[in-house]
């Protein structure tokens, strides 16, 4: 028997649990359809970030009250409950793979300012999920774990999903299921969308790590002729980090890649005593963002319709936008891409055109572009020190910006190198991602 709901929503992460609240509290009937059965139980390589507190990201100034226990969203007008621990950070640091150091922000001196201070704090996203997905409960939110949606069909009132033997019938649907969003492939956006290729992610929760400033979130740059980047990202309960291995090559093992950096490298002294525990993956496709991402009372958000990541606070944002755009709509009676135009608006000023996605993939590109002793080269003429900011769209300008000043040293010193940082800088994506474009695996799904 078919379920009918004023609006369905597709993914229970952070995006799709913080829509249903949301709309639920809006008097709304929702359903909240996820494709796992244990939703709060965090298997996917994440660092479990939010960023950034000390300047604005996606039209927001982000604040945590540790007194009530809510992370707060004053531009945008609302507030979430968070039990779960939190840790500040206060800068990025950024190796080479001969461990040269840069650094963006000053951790001690951040440190003693406090939470003024703090660039982003680490949180428990099993937590996050199990407020929300509890409030949502309350609020009268049907939920349906482990069901996997594999159809949609627009209907003269509203859409059908299938899913696991199960079909809901609603007026809108939320689609937040995801950077490899099945529902945007289903619906035909990828045909046209610009494919960069795909982003493996493996990662470990280690203790006893030592060497890694606990109060920064850290990168390990290695490049050609293996080009991997590792993130050491400090946990916000207990000791220990997460340790994530990121490549742009589904051929590359990561098994010898972890073994290299514990056993042989130099932070192989920051290993000796570390305990491995859980494993986490990701398998992530890299698309060029949709810009108006609404089709047949389908409405795209958070990672379902960007390039790469909205980082979990930038999904609360969208998951609240977009609940609040189809209740009006649905008040109003503008069953149509003008009754929720105010989160395309909002969409499109906040992601699209404030942030350009090209300078967030080059932050991956370089490994890809650079051999090992070319990075350790450029980043060991980097020497002072960068301001404190974990806004992954500013971090390759700033970078960059340092290179430029040092290039008559460069073009001294290394000529060819020259030629490789014009084209890093200036080349379409899709001629650095090349290889990249051709080893991946994109779910375009053909429509019929």
């Amino acid at each position: 028997m078919t379920k009918e709901y004023d609006v369905v929503i597709v993914g229970a992460g952070p995006a799709g649990a913080m829509a249903a609240k949301t709309a639920a509290e809006n008097g709304l009937t929702v359903a909240l359809l996820e494709r796992k059965k244990e939703i709060t139980r965090i298997r996917r390589s994440c660092a479990m970030m939010w960023l950034a507190f000390n300047e604005p990201y996606f039209g927001e100034f982000f604040g945590y009250n540790r007194r009530n226990n809510r992370l707060c969203f004053p531009t945008n007008g609302f507030s979430i409950n968070y039990s779960g621990p939190s840790k500040n950070l206060y800068a990025i640091h950024i190796y080479s793979s001969d461990a040269h150091l840069i650094r963006f922000g000053d951790c001690k001196a951040g440190k003693m300012c406090g939470d003024s201070a703090r660039i982003a704090m680490v949180h428990d996203k099993s937590n996050l999920l199990r407020d929300l997905l509890s409030e949502s409960k309350t609020l009268g939110v049907d939920i349906y774990p482990g069901v996997n949606v594999t159809g949609i069909e627009k209907l003269p009132n509203g859409v059908l999903v299938t899913g696991s033997k199960q079909t809901f019938k609603s007026v809108f649907v939320i689609a937040a299921d995801g950077i490899n969003s099945r529902l945007a492939a289903l619906s035909g956006f990828n045909q046209k969308r610009t494919y960069y290729g795909m982003m493996i992610g493996t990662s470990y929760r280690m203790t006893d790590v030592g060497f890694f400033d606990p109060d920064a979130f850290t990168m390990l740059f290695y490049g050609q002729p293996t080009p991997a980047i590792f993130a050491v990202s400090p946990r916000a309960a207990g000791d220990g980090f997460y340790l994530i291995c990121l490549t742009f090559d589904p051929r590359i093992e990561h098994a010898p890649l972890y073994d290299h950096l514990t056993k042989e490298s130099p932070f192989a002294h920051a290993f000796k005593n570390a305990k491995k525990f859980e494993e986490y993956s990701a398998v992530e496709n890299l698309w060029e963002p949709i810009y108006e991402p609404y089709r047949d009372n389908v409405l795209f958000i958070g990672d379902s319709s960007w390039s790469q990541e909205a980082e979990n606070a930038g999904a609360l944002m969208c998951g609240w936008k977009a609940a609040n755009a189809v209740t009006r709509a649905l008040f109003e009676k503008k069953i149509s891409k003008e009754g929720i135009s105010s989160y395309l608006t909002w969409w499109k000023r906040s992601y699209c055109d404030d942030y350009n996605y090209i300078e967030y993939l080059k932050n991956y590109l370089m490994c890809n572009v650079f051999t090992n002793e070319e990075i350790n080269y450029m980043f060991n003429l980097i020497q002072e020190t960068l301001p404190a900011t974990l806004d992954a769209y500013k971090t390759n300008q700033l970078m960059g910006a340092q290179l430029m000043k040092a290039l008559p040293k460069i073009t001294a010193e290394k000529p060819q190198l020259v030629p490789k940082i014009q084209k890093f800088a200036t080349a379409p994506l899709e001629e650095l991602f090349f290889e990249m474009i051709n080893a991946g695996y994109p779910n375009r799904i053909e429509i019929a």
